[in-house]
């Protein structure tokens, strides 16, 4: 379960001090999570979340200031959940010996199944819009852009540069196809990491073709 490092930072969320009121706080959250798929975030109540979780409405405000916290609590948690699955994605090892593109369509894959096995919260986290929590969104994003430039520029070092910069569109490609699937259609083929989808074998393309012009720019080039 997740400890929630950041919440002694949030004005919004008491961070728990002892063992069992970390528990109870991970189950409330991890109620909300589960409740948020059957229903929109505004339809849930206290008091269904307190029955859902086995704990008291009390125990909720005892750590959470509203019912807007809650969201911000959950979001925490998966920021931990992201940035844990980033470090075991990027993993050197795991990618010796294989091309660009086969790097891009396991990438995919995997970050569209978590994407899509957590599509619920991020509507909820998207349509709440709070800078916190875009700040948070924003710092994944740019450790994920970080940790692949730096798995891929040791292919190319002399476009260190132009790696940065390929990679960091193709995060912000994924990001915005990936969010307007969550916003507005059925996330489910999210969950199964796009199967045979036509638009991730489109995404696969685009980033692999990204990512190799900005390699080639190591290469030397033919004088005339």
């Amino acid at each position: 379960m997740a400890k929630l490092e950041q919440a002694a930072n949030e004005e919004a969320i008491r961070a728990p001090r002892q063992a069992r009121s970390q528990e109870t706080m991970d189950r409330i959250l991890e109620s909300l999570e589960n409740l948020l798929k059957e229903k929109a975030f505004d339809k849930i109540t206290m008091i269904e979340l307190a029955q859902h979780s086995g704990t008291g409405t009390s125990s909720i405000y005892a750590r959470f200031k509203d019912k807007q916290s809650l969201i911000l609590g959950v979001h925490m948690r998966l920021r931990e959940q992201a940035l844990a699955c980033l470090a075991q994605l990027t993993d050197p090892a795991h990618w010796e010996g294989r091309s660009i593109e086969e790097m891009a369509t396991e990438t995919v894959k995997r970050a569209m199944r978590f994407y899509g096995e957590h599509g619920s919260l991020i509507r909820a986290v998207l349509y709440l819009d709070d800078a916190k929590v875009r700040d948070r969104q924003a710092g994944v994003l740019r450790a994920a852009a970080q940790q692949f430039s730096e798995l891929i520029i040791p292919r190319a070092p002399g476009a260190a540069k132009e790696i940065r910069e390929a990679i960091d569109g193709c995060s912000r490609l994924f990001t915005g196809v990936t969010y307007s699937m969550i916003m507005f259609e059925n996330f489910d083929e999210l969950r199964n990491g796009f199967a045979d989808h036509q638009q991730r074998r489109q995404l696969v393309v685009a980033m692999t073709a990204i990512i190799n012009e900005a390699m080639d720019k190591d290469k030397p080039r033919a004088h005339a």
